[in-house]
């Protein structure tokens, strides 16, 4: 029994070290609702969802919006990298939010009007939507440099690689300047990561019939 213990251990590690790990990207959605602050709407593959039209309104200097993106089904897996993504409108001229993970408070993300490279007048936006999507540098507005929405989380895959793996990610949106207003009706956190390699079970079963096979099969040469 000892030496079946050994050819079958033996075989796993081989089926493991064939199985290569494989780099998954999934989305976790959150629909920002007024009220409710955030509503979980799960995980999924493929491209972000854009939020609903009933979201929350930060509208005045230091107003803020926090809510929490739960991520579960990741233990055991290796974070290569994750990307923040926002669905807004209403972003108006002088506007400055700052998106930032709460748990260090060191990935922060800036949304700032700014005006034309010309310097010439232009009226302010009066209802910009930024759609779901890795918001760096979209400029969305009719009018020139009207709205700059750096809205795109850079941030080394380790630094919430814990918080992740744990299951949730906290999140604050705040808004630090008094100019118009913007209302915040979803997010997104996209992930890469790495599963561990696990066997497929039909794999795990031909191998130990396998096994076994050779086992009896040794058996009666002995005999």
């Amino acid at each position: 029994m000892k030496r079946l213990l050994q050819f079958f251990g033996l075989g796993l590690a081989l089926i493991m070290a064939s199985t290569g790990a494989q780099a998954t990207i999934i989305n976790f959605g959150v629909d920002i609702r007024p009220g409710e602050n955030y509503a979980q709407v799960g995980f999924y593959d493929g491209q972000p969802s854009k939020g609903g039209n009933d979201g929350v309104t930060l509208s005045y200097s230091n107003q803020s919006l926090s809510f929490t993106i739960l991520t579960p089904g990741l233990a055991g897996s290796t974070i290569n990298g994750f990307e923040l993504f926002v669905d807004a409108a209403y972003v108006d001229r002088e506007d400055n939010f700052d998106v930032k993970l709460l748990n260090t408070g060191s990935g922060f993300v800036i949304v700032i009007d700014d005006f034309p490279s010309n310097g010439g007048y232009r009226e302010p936006a009066t209802y910009v939507p930024v759609e779901a999507g890795p918001l760096g540098n979209h400029r969305l507005s009719p009018y020139e440099g009207d709205v700059d929405n750096s809205f795109f989380l850079s941030i080394p895959a380790g630094l919430f690689a814990d918080e992740i793996l744990a299951g949730a990610l906290n999140v604050k949106i705040v808004r630090n300047t008094d100019g118009g207003e913007a209302r915040f009706d979803g997010v997104n956190l996209q992930i890469d990561y790495t599963r561990a390699p696990v066997p497929e079970p039909v794999t795990m079963l031909l191998l130990a019939s396998g096994l076994m096979g050779l086992w009896g099969m040794r058996r009666r040469i002995k005999k």
